[in-house]
């Protein structure tokens, strides 16, 4: 079956407000600590607006007119400082399928949308962040060419 990839419209916002509440749900049910409730409207609301964004890139996978999927990428350009050279990439902020089609090729289609995007802008790298309980997400970008480059860390104790 195959996925049509296009830029995603007010029409969407629904939809898509309702796999980022599906997604933050799951890092809520990880790290309960870290992760705040977010209800649909806070999410629509948030989506419209990088929607017209000159640096964001909603887009939406569908199969047979069915929104199955959708990612957001963000353009950051950072300055060098003492230690860090400048640089300019592409950071993967969101990307999810639907469950039920799941592992049938939309999530590489909208990474590969993604690179695409990347190069046609002239970038070379797409960053993302994956927690440490998200294995599928982590062996995904692993399978899809991605390396850890680092570790962020918890105190998960109180300081006194």
């Amino acid at each position: 079956m195959k996925t049509q990839i296009r830029n995603a419209h007010t029409g969407d916002l629904g939809q898509l407000s309702d796999y980022m509440v599906w997604g933050q749900g799951l890092h809520i049910e990880a790290y309960p600590d870290l992760f705040a409730p977010v209800d649909r409207d806070a999410v629509r609301s948030f989506l419209l607006e990088y929607l017209d964004s000159k640096t964001s890139y909603i887009r939406v996978a569908e199969r047979q007119s069915t929104i199955v999927g959708f990612s957001f990428v963000e353009i950051y350009e950072q300055s060098g400082t003492l230690l860090k050279l400048p640089r300019r990439f592409a950071y993967l902020e969101f990307l999810a399928v639907d469950p039920h089609h799941q592992r049938s090729g939309i999530g590489s289609a909208l990474l590969g949308d993604a690179k695409e995007i990347a190069k046609s802008l002239g970038i070379h790298r797409i960053e993302l962040d994956v927690l440490g309980f998200n294995k599928g997400a982590r062996h995904f970008y692993s399978d899809q060419g991605f390396s850890e480059r680092g570790y962020r860390m918890y105190s998960d104790e109180p300081i006194a």
